[in-house]
């Protein structure tokens, strides 16, 4: 007597396969969506920097009287902080205190439309106020730096790997 049972299952082995299957192509896609991520957040971090040269360049622009020889042509003053990143160590950058810009209507206006995830505040006790400074994608601190000069201030993120002074540092005069 014959069984005619009809076998519809799937065996072990084509099971396994389809699960290889699945893993390699999550593996792919997450690989894609890393770099897809921090593309995005480059391209962030530039626009943010940017913003923010325009917001000094309005601060500077916004008062005619301003002696473009002294305190580096005019530019706010920087400011010396010790913020931690998010692994939790401490670092030193100087920043731009934002609300310095605040003075000039134009520079507030650009500052208002930075997203707040962006600012941060420090407080220093040699201060009368919160310092608020600007953090890029990563949320690490802007690093501004006048060279007393005249010329104009250049902005710098650390970039993808947070370290400052390599490659993929993202700088204002860059773009």
């Amino acid at each position: 007597m014959k069984n005619n049972k009809s076998n519809r299952g799937f065996t072990l082995v084509e099971i396994i396969v389809v699960i290889g299957i699945i893993g390699i192509l999550t593996v792919a896609l997450s690989k894609v969506a890393t770099v897809v991520k921090t593309n995005a957040e480059i391209k962030s971090t530039e626009g943010l920097i940017s913003q923010l040269v325009d917001a000094l360049q309005a601060y500077v622009d916004n008062d005619p009287s301003k002696n473009k020889n002294i305190d580096g042509g005019g530019f706010p003053d920087r400011h010396e902080i010790n913020p931690e990143d998010n692994d939790g160590q401490s670092y030193t950058v100087y920043v731009v205190c934002i609300q310095g810009l605040s003075g000039c209507p134009q520079a507030r206006e650009v500052i208002n439309a930075i997203a707040d995830e962006y600012k941060k505040s420090y407080v220093d006790p040699a201060e009368p106020h919160d310092i608020i400074y600007l953090v890029d994608a990563w949320g690490k601190a802007l690093n501004y730096k006048k060279d007393g000069s005249g010329n104009f201030p250049v902005i710098k993120s650390a970039g993808p790997d947070m370290v400052f002074g390599t490659a993929d540092d993202i700088v204002s005069s860059e773009f």
